[in-house]
């Protein structure tokens, strides 16, 4: 659409140009032109956008005070969740003073599809991590209440780690909610899991966690690598293993692997 276009070659290419970067940054500034982006903020968020267009976007829904944000939907995996676009959500509000709303009706919204997409780029090892790092607030996670039914000491395990672990365990599923998911890990003095968003909740819970990779698990060395970040900022111990080191860790731990 037409807006759409002037939008876009007002807020994306005024540095673009040195005779133009004068005008276009004066029309940038009006108020009025402002007001009109902000209802239209999608337009810097269309494919192909920059962190520098999501900074923009950001920095134009803040203007509003009093405007609620939605961040979302998001329509990934609970581990790519976990490892970036909670961590992103969490720094665009502290960064920018946003105030989160609980639902869509009259609040500004931020979809989470324009992250992604420079999200892959890192993951596919076309951009550095710089940039997605500095867009990133990792924090332990808040406390939940004790799980119901599980002993006063146990080691929480992924169900599908193929790892048998000497009593006291309590075994976690993908039946479970996250809700309870959460609260088994948190209660633990260790987690054992095969690399998934357990081991996440297990590392922003500061449980010293044990991540088993086996072949086909869809693991990615950059997701690993941040994952090992995130522990060493948080000062939690996180161990990743290969399934063919697991008779090594059965029998420290007193059990048996396979």
């Amino acid at each position: 659409m037409a807006a759409g276009r002037f939008i876009r070659a007002v807020y994306s290419r005024a540095a673009g140009s040195r005779a133009l970067r004068r005008p276009l940054g004066a029309v940038r500034s009006n108020p009025r032109v402002r007001a009109f982006a902000r209802r239209h903020v999608e337009v810097l968020l269309a494919p192909g956008t920059t962190w520098a267009n999501v900074d923009g976007a950001l920095r134009l829904l803040a203007e509003d005070s009093q405007q609620q944000i939605v961040f979302g939907p998001w329509r990934g995996d609970a581990t790519t969740e976990l490892l970036y676009w909670a961590p992103f959500v969490g720094w665009a509000q502290e960064h920018f003073g946003l105030t989160p709303a609980a639902d869509r009706s009259g609040a500004g919204v931020f979809p989470s599809e324009p992250v992604v997409a420079l999200v892959e780029q890192y993951r596919s090892g076309a951009a550095p991590p710089r940039p997605l790092l500095k867009r990133a607030r990792y924090e332990r996670l808040a406390r939940p209440k004790a799980a119901r039914g599980v002993p006063d000491r146990y080691i929480a395990v992924g169900v599908g780690s193929p790892v048998r672990i000497a009593d006291p365990v309590v075994a976690i599923d993908a039946a479970q909610s996250p809700e309870t998911q959460h609260a088994v890990i948190a209660g633990a003095t260790g987690l054992v899991a095969p690399w998934s968003h357990l081991v996440l909740l297990g590392v922003l819970s500061g449980i010293p966690t044990v991540a088993v990779r086996s072949a086909g698990d869809g693991a990615l060395e950059p997701d690993l690598d941040l994952a090992a970040r995130i522990a060493g900022e948080l000062g939690v111990p996180l161990t990743v293993l290969d399934d063919v080191q697991l008779e090594t860790l059965a029998s420290a731990l007193g059990g048996t692997s396979g």
